[in-house]
């Protein structure tokens, strides 16, 4: 399938992120499977919101962050690695930015770039 992407930026807090991202972490698989998304986070924003959507096909979690959002997206990332580097970052308002085929977490002069995973098999 054909995924259109136009370049995205969202502006949130920090911690907020990293809360809803270790929660969703909990719902994704950790074990290997022919669905390697499922592994992963779906990240989506729109309509001025972040949606985060996780699974292991058992279970299901959703959970939205108000947000100023800068175009519409989808995309599949990594929660640990991710996570970890937020962990690193100063606290307040970050930025992440993607074009659909990275993520980059940046706020001040700390900055991180995250490959994103294939779409396209997320149930």
């Amino acid at each position: 399938s054909l995924l259109l992407f136009i370049y995205m930026k969202i502006v949130l807090d920090k911690q907020t992120l990293l809360d809803k991202l270790s929660v969703a972490g909990k719902f994704s698989s950790n074990k290997l499977s022919s669905i390697a998304s499922l592994q992963g986070i779906c990240l989506e924003g729109k309509e001025n919101n972040l949606h985060i959507y996780s699974t292991n096909l058992n279970q299901y979690y959703h959970t939205t962050i108000p947000a100023k959002t800068d175009g519409d997206f989808k995309v599949i990332v990594e929660g640990v690695k991710i996570s970890e580097f937020l962990n690193l970052m100063p606290n307040g308002q970050i930025t992440l930015e993607s074009d659909g085929k990275k993520i980059t977490l940046s706020k001040d002069k700390v900055k991180g770039n995250f490959t994103t995973m294939v779409i396209d098999d997320f149930p």
